[in-house]
C-alpha cells in the first residue's frame, strides 16, 4: 500500500432503520481508499469495497479554503453500492447513509474542536 493509500472498514446498524434480522442486521464494509491532489486546496478519495460479498464505491470531493472564522470545508460523495441498494431499497439506504453523514460530520467536529494529533 502506498501513502496515499488506506483501509477503513465500516460497521453500518441496519437493525433499528430496516426491518432487517440476522447476519444483515449488521453490515460489514470492507474498504480501501486512495487519495489523489487536485491541486490547489482539492483532494479526491476514492474508494472500493466490498459488503455481504457485493462490491461497492464511494468518491469523495474536499476543496478546503480560508474563511473569516477559520476554515471552511466543501465536500460532496457519490456512493455505488450496486446490488445492496436493490436490496435494501431506496428508502432504506438514504436512511443509512444520512445516520453514517451524520456520524462521521461529527467525530469529525469533534476531532476539529479538540485538535487533531
Amino acid at each position: 500500500m502506498s501513502e496515499r493509500e488506506f483501509k477503513a472498514t465500516f460497521y453500518l446498524d441496519l437493525e433499528e432503520i430496516a426491518k432487517v434480522t440476522g447476519y444483515l442486521s449488521r453490515l460489514r464494509a470492507d474498504m480501501r481508499f486512495r487519495y489523489e491532489d487536485e491541486g490547489g486546496n482539492d483532494v479526491k478519495v476514492l474508494g472500493t469495497g466490498r459488503v455481504v460479498g457485493a462490491k461497492i464505491g464511494l468518491t469523495i470531493d474536499v476543496k478546503v479554503t480560508p474563511s473569516e472564522r477559520g476554515t471552511l470545508i466543501n465536500w460532496s460523495a457519490e456512493a455505488d453500492l450496486g446490488i445492496i441498494q436493490r436490496v435494501l431499497g431506496e428508502d432504506t439506504t438514504r436512511k443509512v447513509a444520512k445516520r453514517q453523514i451524520e456520524l462521521l460530520t461529527a467525530r469529525l467536529r469533534e476531532a476539529l474542536n479538540t485538535g487533531i494529533n
